[in-house]
């Protein structure tokens, strides 16, 4: 099983693989390994990734909470271009 959502933490938070490694206490290998689902997470890293990320264990390990967060966030982004490009272009019609 592959940790989509760690990933996708990581990356938002702008951490390294070797950075939470070293917060984990375990090797960048064992790291990579447990980050592509080869070997599982103990529950003290479960527990130090939880507290890093601000998130429950369950929503970053079982959870889409990561997805919705960031498709609503799009979505936001989204309408705001929208709605700046229509009032540019209502600017232009005049």
């Amino acid at each position: 099983m592959s940790n989509t959502n760690i990933k996708i933490l990581r990356a938002k938070y702008r951490k390294t693989q070797k950075e939470i490694a070293e917060l984990l206490g375990v090797s960048l290998v064992g790291y990579h390994k447990k980050e592509n689902g080869i070997s599982p997470f103990t529950l003290e890293e479960a527990k130090k990734l939880s507290d890093l990320f601000n998130l429950p264990i369950e929503s970053i390990f079982f959870g889409e909470i990561v997805h919705a967060k960031w498709i609503k966030l799009l979505f936001l982004k989204l309408f705001c271009i929208l709605y700046q490009l229509a009032a540019f272009s209502q600017h232009f019609r005049k």
